[in-house]
């Protein structure tokens, strides 16, 4: 498969929506309906790593490098949001009970959004 990362990392990818979303180094993102033909799309990342992505609610979240934060209720378009960890990495992001999305990184940080 072509994921249109070229050399850069791919750090994660979830699935919802009808939709997969991989994310990675540089600020990259794809999606794909199939996982099978990919689309680079643009992140609101910039360059900064994007270390991790989920899906719930009827939304995506992605997490990375500076305390980045963006949310997509469909994959496509991303808004950064304010995400309490300052410039500290966020590392991962998960969705579970309550429609909780509980984000945690670098220094000991965790913060959840509902």
């Amino acid at each position: 498969r072509t994921s249109g990362f070229g050399t850069s990392t791919i750090q994660g990818v979830a699935y919802g929506n009808n939709m997969f979303v991989a994310v990675g180094y540089e600020g990259k993102l794809a999606t794909s309906t199939d996982g099978i033909t990919w689309t680079q799309r643009t992140s609101s990342f910039g360059t900064t790593h994007i270390f991790g992505v989920t899906y719930g609610n009827n939304m995506f979240v992605a997490v990375g490098a500076d305390g980045k934060l963006a949310t997509s209720t469909d994959g496509i378009t991303w808004t950064q949001r304010t995400s309490g960890f300052g410039t500290s990495t966020i590392q991962g992001v998960a969705y579970g009970n309550n429609n909780m999305f509980v984000a945690v990184g670098a220094d000991g940080k965790l913060a959840t959004l509902s």
